[in-house]
């Protein structure tokens, strides 16, 4: 945290938080007596040397001092003032610690307690996180219509934490229930982005059908300047990647993967390219990828397991057994450090070919019967429209946003 006194503020916060917590009113004032000269001033040291927190430690530390002016309300907001500001710190425990004192606090809120599942998630705690989203769920629709937007968030939250464990079967059925909720409430950006993540778990799990389906769900409700929307393009383009469709694929990753401005999402891009770019024989785009996924690898570990597990497929195309397995090996190593269990599994499964020397197969099948060129077209059209300026700013759906299309399994 860099500073000793902030981090024993937040320490006697947080053992104040349990106090409260777990105590009565009437217990309260001989539990959390006024406070000592010496706590006093590291409270106040920590309120005068901590940017977008201030008044939040304010607020906790009255705990002791105007314990009557306090509400759950405000000892909720406070707490998850502090865990969002740890978050884009990357204070993963003390993110946690405070998102569940807020759920510890306000018992009532499903919006706080799946607010406690993301900590949680984001942190690598994947069995805790469970337990937090669960309890939103339980919450939201206990109040029914009152908190239809708390419950699509909890649904979504628990289906990603499922997806990233691989238990896709589980997530499915709980995106499909948010997708409906927001759709029949008219939380169109919504609608899309869950949508959008369904489509990502029919390219790792589901059939050419399921994914079609989905896209077309999610470019009917996405905004032409949403900022999803290059990365949908992508998303079905793996898709048919997936499907052996590199030469379908490889014209809308080229159209899209200028869109992409987040640098994990380039990275993300830049591994498809190279996958494709073995599917169709491309030495020199598969060379321009692999650079490029290098570089950006050393930046960020987002969705770098995934981009090295299809370079991996891409230098088996090309017979470069000894690459490929390092790729591989490579992308089974950040994969496990990140707790990202499906891409491991695809990348395994690169391995095991690379190792046998197997021929990768290249694309020989005709495309599958559908709507696969009119929806190329939509997008076409679409990424072109993008270019001109929005007429206002477009915002996310919320929080809870989807995880790309990254899986590398065959």
């Amino acid at each position: 945290m860099g500073d000793d006194r902030v981090a024993l503020a937040l320490l006697l916060l947080l053992r104040d938080l349990r106090i409260w917590a777990e105590s009565t009113p009437a217990e309260r004032p001989r539990l959390l007596l006024p406070p000592t000269p010496n706590r006093s001033a590291v409270l106040a040291y920590a309120a005068e040397n901590t940017k977008g927190i201030a008044e939040a430690v304010r607020d906790l530390s009255a705990m002791r001092t105007e314990p009557e002016r306090l509400t759950p309300g405000i000892l909720g907001a406070a707490s998850r003032r502090i865990a969002q500001w740890a978050d884009r710190r990357s204070l993963s425990w003390v993110a946690i610690l405070f998102a569940e004192a807020a759920a510890h606090i306000d018992r009532t809120s499903s919006w706080i307690a799946s607010e406690a599942g993301q900590a949680a998630r984001h942190a690598g705690y994947p069995e805790r996180a469970d337990i937090w989203y669960d309890r939103g769920i339980m919450l939201a629709a206990r109040n029914g219509n009152r908190q239809r937007h708390a419950l699509i968030r909890a649904l979504r939250g628990r289906a990603n934490l499922l997806r990233e464990l691989g238990k896709f079967d589980e997530a499915r059925p709980l995106l499909d229930r948010a997708a409906r909720l927001s759709a029949s409430t008219r939380r169109h950006r919504i609608a899309a982005e869950i949508h959008h993540t369904l489509l990502t778990l029919a390219a790792e799990a589901g059939t050419y059908q399921e994914a079609e389906h989905h896209v077309q769900e999610a470019l009917r409700h996405y905004p032409i300047h949403h900022p999803y929307v290059p990365t949908l393009a992508h998303d079905w383009a793996f898709v048919l990647v997936r499907h052996g469709l590199y030469r379908e694929a490889l014209p809308l990753l080229q159209a899209a993967h200028p869109q992409i401005r987040r640098i994990d999402y380039q990275l993300m891009s830049w591994g498809t390219l190279g996958r494709a770019a073995g599917g169709v024989g491309d030495q020199d785009l598969y060379n321009q990828a692999s650079q490029h996924v290098h570089q950006l690898a050393e930046r960020t570990d987002d969705y770098a397991a995934a981009a090295f597990a299809n370079l991996a497929f891409a230098a088996g195309c090309f017979a470069e057994w000894d690459i490929g397995r390092d790729y591989a090996t490579r992308a089974i190593a950040i994969a496990q450090s990140r707790r990202e269990a499906d891409v491991e599994h695809g990348a395994r499964a690169f391995l095991s070919l690379l190792e046998e020397r197997k021929s990768f197969i290249l694309q020989t099948a005709l495309p599958p019967s559908g709507r696969m060129e009119y929806i190329a077209q939509q997008f076409f059209q679409l990424l072109d429209a993008r270019k001109r300026p929005p007429r206002r700013p477009v915002q996310l759906g919320d929080q809870e946003t989807f995880k790309s299309s990254t899986q590398a399994a065959d």
